[in-house]
């Protein structure tokens, strides 16, 4: 099976229970925030970085395709609770996934639950180690727009109104806010052609309120380049894209609870949710 670098999967969040804050992982150290506290984190305009993302995007090969199953492996981590009388259990456990998908939707997800999260925030190393969980998807499950129709609507702002037509986002939210939430969930059991990606990057660069927070590691150690939402908009849960710098793939998204009032009793600004995709590519046959 020929397997590439992909990307991300969006979190919505969840009202929890009105108890004490929970452990939740290190917010990621992004270069343009320094010493600056996340929450007064500004950024810089992000056009000339989508732009060349943008390029780097439009030239990467094609991942090979000797059959027609779309495979993603991802680590991710919602934040979740369990309560026992006043006292909410927590863990940073990651689960690990893998997902076959035909074209017409239908497939099979496989979930294993990792080790703990390292101090630093980065996922352990060895991969995942608990039982699989078998999952079946039934036709029609994946996201619309796929990642083909999307390479179809390539063109003046064509990706956009199918994005914000077709995914949406939750109400009250700008559009910044809105693509930066559908971006990933395009890439959740889909291969994502450098095509499709370079026209989200230009989107994204023409888009007001966007921002970029620099260079980063994301938590598989690999380089990224971190995009997000200005200040200005005020998003309770702030989205940020992790972008490979050298292929223009989408590595990972990070989402960080912004204001109280999002749902989550954290002091904020916490990492509420995270996706690692770590490869995706095109495979035969789905597993049984």
């Amino acid at each position: 099976m020929a397997l590439a670098v992909a990307v991300v999967l969006v979190v919505s969040p969840w009202s929890a229970p009105d108890t004490a804050s929970a452990e939740t992982p290190p917010i990621l150290s992004y270069g343009l925030v320094g010493a600056t506290p996340f929450g007064k984190a500004e950024g810089e305009p992000a056009e000339a970085t989508l732009l060349r993302l943008a390029r780097v995007a439009a030239a990467r090969p094609a991942a090979p395709r000797p059959g027609g199953i779309a495979y993603v492996r991802s680590d991710t981590w919602l934040f979740t609770a369990a309560m026992d009388g006043k006292r909410r259990a927590t863990g940073i456990r990651p689960v690990s996934s893998e997902t076959w998908t035909a074209a017409d939707g239908s497939g099979v997800r496989h979930d294993r639950t990792t080790p703990p999260l390292r101090v630093d925030g980065w996922l352990p190393p060895g991969g995942a180690t608990g039982m699989v969980v078998s999952t079946t998807l039934p036709a029609g499950t994946q996201v619309q727009p796929t990642a083909s129709q999307l390479a179809a609507a390539v063109g003046p702002g064509g990706v956009r109104t199918a994005l914000l037509d077709g995914i949406g986002c939750v109400p009250g939210s700008s559009d910044a806010d809105c693509l930066l939430q559908d971006i990933p969930q395009v890439h959740n059991q889909q291969v994502v052609p450098g095509v499709v990606d370079s026209e989200m990057w230009q989107m994204l660069a023409a888009e007001k309120g966007v921002v970029t927070l620099g260079a980063v590691t994301d938590r598989a150690g690999r380089p990224a380049i971190a995009i997000t939402t200005s200040l200005e908009l005020v998003a309770p849960v702030r989205c940020v894209l992790l972008i490979d710098p050298s292929d223009g793939a989408l590595l990972g998204f990070e989402q960080v609870a912004m204001d109280p009032k999002a749902g989550y009793v954290l002091d904020v600004p916490a990492v509420v949710g995270f996706t690692a995709y770590l490869a995706s590519g095109w495979a035969t046959s789905v597993p049984s």
